[in-house]
């Protein structure tokens, strides 16, 4: 697991000068959007710091939201990624030009580890996950032209040539969703996606199927990610930040849902981005010890 860990690093290591022009780092314009509208409603001048957990280059959050500010008066900025790479793009370029505005303290590293040093504090989380049914459909008015599954094939040049498609089961009562590893498809080219596209709606019948884990690997180099059924997470998020302490409700925002979460226990001091797939890019196995770690950060 290591191992598979440190190969993640090193492919993300790799997109560091190549994240901010890709396809896939742009196609998902709309989970902004919404993050903007909850923003813009938040009254008062309570909100006085951003913390961006797996920020890649900054490019996305939190430049949009610092350059917009939504009549927020920003003081602190923890920023992190799990590339030491792209946060050093994020220090040098992307976010540079706000030095003067905000204290800025970069953080690469796993998520688990930095969220430990950044003071706790009531703060409104924004989770961006990528949606099941994007994978396998596009949809143009909503802002991502080609479906997960195509875009895959047509960036494997970066990605490694092929990828293993595995589906992932929820249990009630558990902290954690688990692959069904005796179930897999591989797909290396185009005329393999209708076959793949059938295959993978037989799930869609299982009352614990949850979405779909993606792995392909180029050199030494791994890339992970996770679709999530919707409705799922919700359930999942549920566990770790449990009503009558948090209100939680979600955006459909094409590609994604945004899952806005809010503390009850008073006005928040801060927000947190999670966008854009973090938590599906990361190994299926420290997705509980995350959330964990984002519940911990707000004090409770």
């Amino acid at each position: 697991m290591k191992k598979l860990s440190k190969d993640i690093e090193s492919f993300w290591d790799s997109c560091a000068k190549i994240y901010d022009g890709a396809e896939m780092t742009n196609d998902n314009p709309f989970e902004m959007s919404e993050l903007f509208t909850h923003l813009s409603s938040i009254s008062g001048d309570s909100i006085k710091d951003i913390v961006t957990l797996g920020g890649a280059t900054g490019v996305r959050d939190p430049k949009m939201i610092l350059e917009n500010k939504f009549n927020h008066h920003f003081k602190d900025l923890y920023f992190n990624d799990l590339s030491e790479s792209m946060v050093c793009v994020a220090e040098e370029c992307t976010l540079s030009k706000f030095r003067g505005e905000v204290n800025c303290n970069f953080l690469p590293g796993n998520i688990i580890d930095i969220c430990s040093k950044i003071p706790s504090a009531p703060r409104v989380v924004y989770l961006g996950v990528y949606n099941y049914a994007s994978f396998i459909s596009p949809n143009v008015e909503l802002g991502f032209p080609v479906s997960g599954i195509n875009e895959y094939i047509k960036n494997q040049e970066i990605l490694g040539h092929g990828f293993s498609i595995t589906p992932f089961m929820a249990t009630d009562g558990k902290r954690n969703f688990f692959l069904d590893e005796k179930q897999s498809f591989f797909i290396e080219s185009e005329g393999k996606i209708d076959l793949a596209t059938k295959w993978i709606t037989g799930f869609e019948q299982d009352y614990n199927f949850s979405g779909l884990t993606i792995v392909s690997k180029r050199n030494e180099r791994s890339f992970v990610s996770r679709w999530f059924v919707p409705n799922k997470v919700r359930v999942f998020l549920e566990i770790y930040f449990p009503q009558g302490k948090f209100k939680i409700t979600s955006r459909y925002c094409g590609k994604a849902t945004l899952f806005i979460i809010e503390p009850l226990s008073g006005l928040p001091r801060g927000i947190v981005t999670i966008l854009n797939n973090v938590v599906g890019n990361i190994l299926p196995s420290d997705l509980d010890s995350i959330l964990e770690s984002v519940r911990l950060l707000q004090g409770q």
